[in-house]
């Protein structure tokens, strides 16, 4: 890959922002907490307050284990390729799965050449800290666009403070990430852009938050060069 100085550099969320995970989630939450011994109401919530602890060592390997079956069966969306070899510049996806299944996929799918590194959820237990990792790795870069479909990671990295483009991406109502893709590029140099929810087609509407199941079927069929 090219010289990230003076480029962007994308990150990208894995569920739901490059494919959906089959997986029911309200179920293994309720696993997870029968093997620690106490409630938990989101999965997320516990990795962050929990990392380094035994309680989240317990958590991470039931999770690795559905992640893996549901990363065997998964397909990439279909603009996914498209985005990731028209960009440009250096892309990462961080994610709150461990990163051993989604390299997997990127390497079943082919996309792992594209993506520089997965930083998952055993290095960092939050996602403003797995930014920030990414950040510190290419201190030359022009600007970061962060895509993630939650609302929380979405208003968390806005409160960074950094040089960091947040985009809300809703795959369940329609919306595209080469779109959005494409009106970060469309307006950057006319105003400074801190936020951006990609635009869903007339009559769809409804976010999808993170460790939940539906929105659209990924891809299954080819991809197509797009410019920026």
């Amino acid at each position: 890959m090219e010289d990230s100085v003076g480029r962007d550099v994308l990150i990208l969320d894995f569920d739901g922002v490059v494919t959906k995970l089959d997986v029911d989630w309200a179920r293994v939450r309720e696993e997870a907490s029968r093997l620690v011994g106490f409630r938990i109401d989101s999965l997320v919530g516990f990795l962050g307050d929990r990392f380094g602890t035994r309680e989240f060592e317990i958590v991470d390997g039931l999770l690795k284990g559905y992640e893996m079956n549901a990363a065997l069966s998964a397909r990439p969306y279909d603009d996914v390729r498209a985005v990731l070899e028209s960009f440009g510049g250096r892309a990462y996806i961080a994610t709150m799965q461990s990163s051993e299944p989604v390299r997997a996929f990127l390497e079943r799918h082919g996309l792992a050449a594209l993506v520089r590194e997965v930083v998952g959820r055993e290095m960092f237990g939050r996602k403003e800290d797995q930014i920030k990792y990414i950040i510190g790795r290419e201190a030359g870069a022009r600007r970061f666009i962060f895509v993630d479909d939650s609302r929380a990671h979405v208003e968390n990295c806005r409160r960074l403070g950094l040089n960091v483009t947040c985009v809300l991406l809703r795959r369940s109502a329609g919306e595209g990430l080469a779109d959005a893709i494409r009106g970060l590029r469309r307006f950057s140099e006319q105003r400074p852009i801190v936020d951006w929810e990609a635009r869903a087609p007339t009559g769809s509407s409804g976010p999808g938050p993170l460790f939940k199941n539906g929105g659209p079927s990924p891809a299954r069929s080819g991809t197509r060069l797009l410019k920026f």
